[in-house]
């Protein structure tokens, strides 16, 4: 208990402890044996906080949430870690946050524990129903994928996880067939845009008027160690880019190339 009323409440143990005795309604936490530390899971800890510390929205009123792109084709640099981990913290300070696995190795993913069953219950319906709508404004006809694909949305497609505050739009092997199949998209369409299809969906308004960016204060996208059509549509996603490097001249050199590739 020591631990929630310094760092996620701001106040002294005792403060915490006479707290909880005055409102029996509060959270108690879970004591092995009487007197001892109070042990609270974090949704515990975040009910104790919106009731004896609440702070300011994070996002001033009418701001959307912003979107932060982890990137470099450079693997192994710590970009599923960094997310992880700004993700976590970010929650623990009250943010509502969005991740969106790119990288169809999906460690991220496993790391929350969510698993993807095909490429639909990935990011990849959202860069097809971009398409599908490039396609019927265009005049030509959609087949039954894009058809469904225009169903598709970021509500529909996020989960859960076990960190209250965070959820995720998994990844998975089959998320790859993006990098082939949007170049192939794009003949049939020579004016697609095929790098706006995860801000178009981040963006796009939903039967309440609200989009994604309206409904989580941060968006966090995991992108795979390649400049291919994923990453690309996470950078174009993105309000800021953090590019993780190793400390070594080569992992250096190899992140320089990464940016004259960029622009």
């Amino acid at each position: 208990d020591w631990e929630v009323a310094r760092f996620t409440l701001g106040m002294g143990r005792a403060a915490l402890r006479a707290a909880l005795r005055a409102d029996p309604t509060l959270p108690q936490g879970l004591r092995t044996t009487p007197g001892a530390a109070a042990s609270f899971t974090l949704a515990e800890a975040l009910a104790l906080r919106a009731a004896l510390a609440p702070r300011p929205s994070p996002r001033p009123a009418g701001a959307q949430a912003k979107v932060v792109a982890l990137a470099n084709f450079k693997g192994g640099v710590g970009k599923t870690t960094t997310a992880a981990h700004l993700a976590m913290a970010a929650a623990l300070d009250g943010l509502s946050v969005l991740m969106i696995d790119l990288d169809s190795q999906g460690s991220l993913s496993a790391m929350f524990g969510i698993h993807a069953e095909d490429e639909w219950d990935t990011a990849f319906p959202l860069i097809a129903r971009h398409h599908a709508a490039a396609r019927a404004a265009a005049g030509l006809a959609l087949d039954a994928a894009l058809e469904a694909a225009l169903e598709a949305d970021v509500e529909g497609l996020a989960r859960p996880t076990h960190w209250p505050g965070v959820s995720l739009i998994p990844a998975q092997l089959d998320l790859h067939w993006a990098e082939f199949q949007a170049p192939v998209w794009r003949l049939a369409v020579p004016g697609w845009k095929l790098w706006d299809g995860i801000a178009d969906a981040l963006a796009r308004p939903g039967p309440d008027g609200t989009c994604a960016l309206d409904r989580v204060d941060l968006v966090l996208i995991d992108t795979p160690p390649a400049l291919g059509q994923l990453t690309i549509n996470g950078l174009a996603a993105a309000d800021v880019i953090l590019a993780p490097v190793g400390a070594s001249y080569l992992e250096f050199d190899s992140t320089g190339r990464f940016f004259d590739m960029l622009h």
